[in-house]
């Protein structure tokens, strides 16, 4: 690649802690700027109200995003399936259906008049991108015409399995400026894919369960690969900074160079629980 020898290896600043548990206040979940995020394991026909121990009028002002990473939500609108998501103005009322329900959740502070006043609901259509080798399709929410994710923005995405495992390979890329906020979708009870990072010439797969959370920091050289399971690993990716991945060309994501699965060291996990693996350049 024309442009490798900008980017030389470095050491990598690699956590994997568990995510906070819950009921917890909004000021104590993790943040990415001024939103916080977390993800939850709602058991059958739990209220998420409940679990959280949140009230409308606690989160009254507040913007709450919800990705359904595996099984489905019930809301007083609608049942939301796994790889749909929904803005809400209150959390009454909102509960897992039988068969439970992993979801991920952003929220943050906006005024009145652009918090939406109903459900907003969304269910991404993709499409398949030679550069990322991967279907991509962006989260769109215009409220009042004003984007209500802005000055983020977010996407789908579903990286198809390498059936060829002779041929399996890690293509590995940087973004210069913004930081990435993953959700991994799936089965909670199975890995369902890697993120791959280069540390100092060694490459790293960590293991992916459903609601793991990823933060990837500028100057990380990475990259999310499926499983050998024979499925795809489909997550939602929300950036800090706008970056449109429909615009290949001129987004924020820079491929270097495609690394031979058999080059790739795959680590343990401490805990099944869900993870937040923050990855940076120390």
């Amino acid at each position: 690649m024309k442009n490798q020898h900008l980017f030389k290896p470095k050491i990598v600043k690699f956590d994997a802690i568990k995510l906070p548990t819950y009921p917890i206040s909004i000021s104590q979940l993790p943040a990415l700027g001024d939103r916080k995020f977390i993800t939850i394991q709602l058991q059958a026909n739990t209220l998420l109200e409940k679990a959280l121990g949140w009230t409308d009028k606690q989160v009254a002002n507040t913007a709450i995003l919800l990705l359904i990473l595996d099984g489905s939500l019930v809301t007083p609108e609608m049942k939301l399936e796994r790889g749909s998501l929904a803005s809400l103005s209150k959390i009454n009322e909102v509960f897992a259906s039988q068969e439970g329900c992993t979801l991920g959740l952003i929220a943050w502070s906006l005024q009145d008049s652009i918090i939406p006043e109903h459900m907003s609901y969304h269910c991404p259509q993709l499409l398949w991108y030679d550069k990322y080798e991967a279907w991509v399709g962006k989260l769109n929410f215009d409220v009042y015409g004003s984007d209500f994710l802005f000055p983020w923005n977010g996407y789908a995405i579903k990286i198809p399995s390498q059936e060829n495992q002779q041929e399996k390979k890690a293509c590995l890329h940087i973004h210069k400026r913004l930081k990435n906020l993953i959700f991994i979708q799936g089965s909670s009870a199975a890995t369902v894919g890697y993120l791959v990072v280069e540390d100092d010439g060694h490459y790293i797969a960590w293991p992916l369960r459903s609601g793991d959370v990823i933060l990837v920091q500028p100057g990380v050289k990475h990259n999310l690969v499926s499983a050998d399971n024979g499925e795809a690993l489909q997550f939602f990716v929300f950036n800090d900074t706008p970056s449109d991945y429909q615009e290949p060309e001129t987004s924020d994501y820079h491929v270097l160079d495609c690394i031979p699965w058999h080059k790739v060291t795959i680590a343990s996990r401490p805990h099944p629980e869900s993870l937040m693996v923050n990855v940076g350049v120390a």
